[in-house]
């Protein structure tokens, strides 16, 4: 099959009337399989742009994955602080009010400092 005949040389095919960029296809009769490849290929530019795009989006993702690992992090580490000041002004207030009070305000100002202000 060459130069648009078919192979009995007795169907005469030819695409025109325009400029074609990618795969053109006139079809009369198909018998078996046949597949058309539609995604022309990328140039050099395309191909390296898409290259750094997918690297930039890599980092960026991992970036985002240990920004969230440390911040479940924080927020353990402070819940673990919360509760263990929370025990100590119970348990310092049990037997003598006074070290109650002053681990009370030892436990504000730790959870105070400890829990985010809100300033990005």
């Amino acid at each position: 099959m060459g130069g648009g005949r078919d192979e009995d040389e007795s169907v005469e095919n030819e695409i025109s009337g325009g400029t074609f960029e990618g795969p053109v296809s006139q079809i009369g009769r198909v018998s078996g399989d046949y597949t058309i490849n539609w995604k022309s290929p990328k140039t050099d530019e395309e191909a390296s742009f898409d290259a750094e795009y997918m690297a930039y989006m890599r980092a960026r993702m991992a970036a985002e994955a240990a920004a969230q690992r440390r911040r479940r992090a924080a927020a353990t580490t402070r819940a673990l602080i919360i509760v263990g000041a929370v025990v100590t002004v119970l348990v310092l207030g049990w037997g003598n009010p006074t070290a109650g009070i002053v681990a009370a305000f030892c436990a504000i100002v730790v959870i105070g400092w400890m829990l985010p202000s809100g300033k990005g």
